[in-house]
């Protein structure tokens, strides 16, 4: 019974990610976008808060309005895990990327600056956990190679050293705080 009822709840999930990145890959607000694609402003805010399970007649036009606007090329892709992913990675997306290229380079542009800054800040947290609890590098398998050039690489070493596991918790909670916080910050 809960595979049943899983189902529509995992379809209507899945459109309504979709709907968020492709409206996110568009670099508008909703009103803006609605206007652009030529949808009512009420209908696109249901649809990217609550999702649809499947089109119908009531929302078929609607539907066939965003799948123009964005180039995706079937209407049955809305509901295809990462659509925007596979827009950008197959050869069926040719048009969605031609048309967003631009945003999507700003897009990928913005969150490499934000990982880099994660990064950082994880690497410097580290060290500072480290210090207040007198732990050496040797504590967490820390050695540096010569080959290590990036806090980037520092980081996924001292994430991939098995002393590290009392680190693990401490740095998803330290993560998702930061990734929120970003989350956020896009909203406002």
């Amino acid at each position: 019974m809960s595979q049943m009822t899983s189902e529509p709840d995992s379809r209507r999930q899945t459109f309504m990610q979709n709907l968020n990145q492709l409206l996110e890959v568009a670099r508008m607000n909703r009103k803006e976008s609605a206007e652009t694609i030529g949808v009512p402003y009420k209908w696109l805010r249901r649809m990217v808060s609550t999702g649809l399970v499947r089109s119908d007649e009531r929302n078929l036009a609607d539907l066939q309005k965003v799948t123009t606007f964005f180039a995706v090329p079937e209407l049955d892709d809305l509901w295809r895990p990462h659509l925007v992913c596979w827009l950008v990675e197959s050869d069926s997306g040719e048009a969605f990327w031609d048309k967003f290229e631009k945003n999507l380079f700003s897009i990928w542009s913005e969150l490499e600056q934000a990982l880099r800054a994660i990064d950082q800040q994880l690497l410097r947290t580290l060290r500072w956990h480290c210090r207040e609890r007198s732990v050496s590098d040797d504590a967490i398998a820390f050695h540096p190679s010569s080959d290590v050039v990036s806090d980037e690489e520092k980081v996924q070493q001292i994430l991939a050293s098995d002393k590290a596991d009392h680190f693990k918790d401490f740095i998803n909670v330290y993560y998702e705080a930061i990734t929120s916080s970003i989350e956020q910050s896009k909203t406002a």
